[in-house]
């Protein structure tokens, strides 16, 4: 059992399910999967979020680790772990602020990122941190994307608060 001082808020496994990083206040702690043993804590200032609200992050492959939050920019993270030993090496800042909901796109370099007050969501190449496309989405509030498993499709979900109206869009993806 992982235990925490404060509520879990974020939770992501490394692709190989060695690492699991978890986030608890204003710190994101990494795991060692198999035995649950704490390698090593971060406060989120230090990796550095600095924000004051829930982050988010998920793995890019086995040692990329991708962190945002309202207020921050999207940071890409080399992390490598000897032992109990973890270092965090900022490795790309991609420049958009207030991303809250972000999915990578299994085996590919795309990205899919957006957030409450967006109103569009970003396909970035994390390869050069450029957008590839922008799904541009009016007056409407993200609230989840997902892409399918073999990276061919993106589905993004929606509300429309004058309207009181949730919704689900689905786009193809270009190989």
């Amino acid at each position: 059992m992982l235990k925490h001082a404060q509520p879990v808020t974020s939770l992501a496994f490394s692709p190989d399910g060695k690492l699991l990083a978890s986030s608890s206040g204003s710190t994101i702690s990494f795991w060692d999967a198999a035995d649950a043993a704490k390698i090593d804590s971060q406060p989120i200032g230090a990796l550095p979020l600095q924000i004051e609200a829930t982050p988010v992050f998920c793995f890019l492959g086995n040692s990329t680790l991708a962190t945002a939050g309202p207020g921050s920019p999207m940071r890409l993270w080399q992390i490598s772990v000897t032992g109990t030993a973890l270092e965090a090496k900022e490795i790309n800042a991609l420049p958009y602020n207030g991303i809250s909901i972000f999915a990578p796109n299994a085996g590919k370099t795309l990205m899919a990122i957006g957030g409450e007050q967006s109103q569009a969501v970003w396909l970035v190449n994390l390869s050069t941190g450029e957008t590839a496309r922008e799904l541009a989405l009016p007056g409407e509030i993200i609230v989840a994307i997902a892409f399918s498993p073999n990276g061919s499709w993106l589905a993004v979900s929606t509300d429309r608060p004058n309207d009181k109206l949730s919704t689900v869009s689905v786009w193809g993806i270009p190989k």
